[in-house]
């Protein structure tokens, strides 16, 4: 039979209120995060049941930067970002609509080189507002990775904190 220690017990207080922390922090981080990316995610949510069309590939620009990393702990001197920018022109029900979205999850989920001006690819749009759409739909890894690791390591917090409070009586 196992018994649950409270805070007030002075073996586990420091290490009980060590794992309360760490939970607290992975809450705020998760409900912050969720809360500034809403939108976005809704949206990612959201176009995986949008429907797909053809639309041509009107302008590929590159927006690639770079960022002058000198630091000891660097071996490199600049780190390059490499960007790349869409314009896709699609058409619904015969009118005209352009978007410049690739995905909800930024551009670190594009593909290097992939889209060149002219090319066909497929849009997925919204079939309510059809000015808005997507290249790659649904939720990406990367708009999900901080959310969702602040949250594993608040419910891993909280099984060590039960684990350290439960005592065999």
């Amino acid at each position: 039979m196992y018994r649950t220690r409270w805070f007030y017990n002075s073996d586990y207080s420091s290490v009980v209120w060590v794992y309360v922390g760490i939970w607290a922090t992975a809450a705020l981080v998760f409900a912050w995060f969720t809360y500034l990316e809403r939108h976005r995610i809704l949206l990612a949510w959201r176009s995986r049941l949008w429907t797909a069309t053809e639309g041509e590939v009107v302008k590929v620009e590159d927006s690639s930067f770079e960022i002058d990393a000198a630091s000891q702990y660097l071996p490199t001197k600049s780190v390059r970002f490499v960007e790349q920018e869409l314009t896709v022109e699609y058409f619904v029900n015969g009118r005209r609509f352009k978007t410049r979205n690739y995905s909800f999850g930024g551009h670190s989920n594009q593909p290097l080189n992939q889209y060149s001006s002219g090319q066909t690819i497929t849009v997925h749009y919204d079939p309510q507002r059809h000015g808005q759409a997507v290249v790659r739909k649904g939720l990406p890894f990367t708009l999900i990775l901080l959310p969702l690791s602040s949250f594993v390591a608040g419910i891993i917090a909280l099984l060590h904190l039960a684990r350290v409070c439960a005592t065999e009586v």
